[in-house]
Formats: structure tokens, sequence, C-alpha cells
């Protein structure tokens, strides 16, 4: 859950109401195992006709109020970034109630929904077949009295996925950590030594996204896993880590990017562009860094694609939401092709995107005064600006 203003200048937060004590559950986690990449699942069909380059479509609200999660007791919620395994595909959601609102009911966080596999590519939008940590917790350790855990970003090696858990108090970092989902089943277990402080690196390092990308290079001949990283609170930039897929759960050993004359990896990272930014989503398609993510600065839900992760910065920009303001009533929503939306965040990259077709999960949350809805989710396709060739040498 996000606690955010509707100007431009917002001063935006997350928090949780949750403060029940989570039961410890017994699982395995295993580490990464030797440097490939998985063969990919089949890839879905376009959900959505032709988009021209920077056009967008609104597809429909997919989970939390007024949509069918209500169903298996999520009738409002939010953010619901994916995670793929093997034969699963997972979304690991904030803040949930099974009314459908904020408030309404006991508060769960965070939770995973299970995704129905053949709805992927349905364009009436993605279908839930059942969903974890709603009455038995989705993350084994407990949470400390007067804190919240909340989800702060997925890493996937191999249909391996590592989430970041970012602990707050009173809306402020305290601390992070990496946690190692399991698809069957609750009690995801932290990983021995991932705990880092929240001033860890600045602060900078309290939300991530990452992918695996396994072409050999000359220091690495497995490949590396590539990881944004920002703070939870969106009050900074987006930097830039690398680790391999075997160093990849010791934070110590992520190698930092810094951009510019001097700059180059295993340097301390520095921005990759200026604006402050908020929740990230990374996946490379079709060769593309894709990064897609909140930007603080201005309200907006952007994309970036690169030919590389390192170029990022100097990608071109394509907005795939406009923040506005609260129509009357506030649920309603504007034509499919018309882009604004009152309060956005999120913006997670669903399986089955291509670099002409872009799904992106977008999350809604009316905190006007005495409002409690609408907290739901809403999936837009993009066709996204993409870098031109290389200019001639």
């Amino acid at each position: 859950m996000r606690l955010v203003s509707s100007g431009p200048t917002r001063v935006i937060a997350r928090w949780s109401l949750y403060a029940a004590s989570l039961l410890v559950a017994q699982t395995v986690w295993h580490a990464p195992g030797p440097a490939r990449a998985d063969p990919p699942a089949p890839a879905p069909g376009p959900v959505a006709p032709p988009l021209a380059p920077g056009q967008v479509l609104r597809l429909g609200a997919t989970a939390g109020t007024g949509t069918p999660t209500r169903d298996i007791d999520v009738g409002a919620t939010d953010l619901c970034e994916f995670m793929q395994f093997p034969t699963e595909v997972l979304q690991v959601c904030g803040d949930s109630f099974p009314g459908q609102g904020v408030g309404f009911g006991r508060d769960f966080a965070p939770i995973a929904l299970r995704v129905d596999t053949a709805s992927v590519d349905d364009p009436a939008g993605v279908r839930y077949s059942g969903v974890m940590g709603v009455w038995n917790p989705l993350l084994a350790d407990p949470t400390p009295p007067g804190d919240s855990q909340l989800p702060a970003g997925v890493v996937e090696i191999n249909r391996r996925n590592y989430l970041m858990v970012t602990t707050t108090r009173d809306l402020v970092p305290q601390n992070s950590r990496l946690v190692a989902a399991e698809p069957a089943r609750a009690g995801w277990r932290t990983l021995p030594g991932s705990r880092r402080p929240a001033g860890y690196q600045g602060g900078a390092q309290t939300q991530v996204s990452g992918y695996y990308d396994p072409i050999p290079t000359p220091d690495s001949p497995g490949g590396w896993v590539y990881i944004v990283a920002d703070s939870f609170t969106r009050s900074l930039p987006v930097e830039l880590y690398r680790a391999t897929p075997q160093n990849f759960t010791d934070r110590s050993k992520w190698q930092g990017w810094a951009p510019g004359p001097g700059g180059g990896w295993n340097k301390p990272p520095a921005p990759l562009w200026p604006d402050m930014v908020g929740e990230m989503s990374i996946r490379q398609i079709d060769g593309k860094a894709v990064l897609s993510y909140f930007n603080a600065s201005n309200g907006d839900m952007e994309v970036r694609v690169a030919d590389d992760p390192t170029q990022l910065g100097n990608a071109p920009v394509t907005t795939v939401v406009r923040h506005d303001d609260w129509p009357d009533p506030a649920e309603s929503l504007p034509p499919p092709y018309d882009n604004r939306l009152a309060q956005p965040y999120g913006g997670y990259i669903s399986p089955g995107s291509t670099l002409d077709e872009l799904r992106i999960f977008v999350s809604q949350w009316d905190t006007e005064p005495r409002a409690t809805a609408p907290y739901r989710v809403i999936q837009f396709a993009v066709n996204p600006l993409k870098p031109g060739p290389p200019a001639d040498g």
C-alpha cells in the first residue's frame, strides 16, 4: 500500500496496517544453480490490436476493487508483481483486504495471487485460481511489533524468484532482505546474510528489480544478473548493479555501475538519470533491457527500452499512464485509449510481453479524505519507443 497525494510534486510514502504476528513455516531454500538460462515458456499471442509506437491501451482492472479477486478473499489490493516459475505464475501484492476498499476487514501483507496461466494472453485480462498469504502468512519471519513487511521487488534467475522485503516503521524503512519464493506453499524464508540496514548504500537499495542475462562475458562466463535499485521512499534516482548468478544472494558482491567519464563497472553506483523513482520492473525482452517504473518526480508511469541496461539513462521514454485528478465517481475510467489515471503507481511487466506490446500492471488507490476505494490493479498494453540504430562511427 502506498500513500500518494494527487499533485506532480506529491509527497509519497508507503505504509501498511498489517500488525499481526506471522507464524514461522518451514521451507527449503535452494542456491542458484549453474549459470544457464532455462528455455522460455511458449510466448502467448498479443492481447491488443496492433499499437502505434508510443500508443497505450487500457485493458481493464484485474485485481482489487470491483474485480473477481473478491471471490478469493482479496477485495482490495495493490502492486501485484509477477514471478514466473517452471509451471506456475504468481503475482506478489501488498496490503490486501477482504472487502472492497482499504480497511475493510483484516489486512494481509504481502500475499501472492496464483495466476491462471491460460489467461495470460486473454484480452479480457488475467484470471486467478487462488491465493497464498491470506490465512497463512506468506513470509516465515514474523513482523516485529509496530513494523510492517512489504514487497519491494523481484529478481528472477532461471525461474527461481527472490523477493526483496523491506521492513518499515512509521513509513520509514528499517531494513531490507531477500526472501526465496516457493510457489507451492507459504512460509517463504529469508536468505541467510541478505539483511541490510535501511541506510545501506545510502538508502538506495531498499527497492529493486532484476533479471538474468546468461550471455558470457570475459569477466563472467555464466553471464550476469542485472539489478536496478532505488529507495523504498521514492526519494532517490535509479542505480544499477550486476552480480554473477552464483553471487547474487551475497549483496556485498553486487558491482555498481557509474555512467559517464571515468565510470564503468565495479565503481560506486551513480544515478542513471536524475528523476526520483519509485516502484520498478526490469525485464530482458528480445535482447533489450526494458524498465517500467513510477516516476516520482512527475507522477507518471513510464517505460524505457535500451540495448543494454547501462544505457537506460539515455533511452527513449514512453509515458504509459499520465497522472490526473480523480473523476466522479472515483471508480470510473476514461475510454480505453485515454491513458490518464488518478494516483497511479506500481507498473509491473507481465509475462507474454513483447517489444511491440508490453503489458504493464498499474496500481491505483484513492487516498482522498474519507475515501477507501478504489484500491486496485489495472492492466495496460503499450508499444514503447525503441532505441535508434547506433550512430555511424
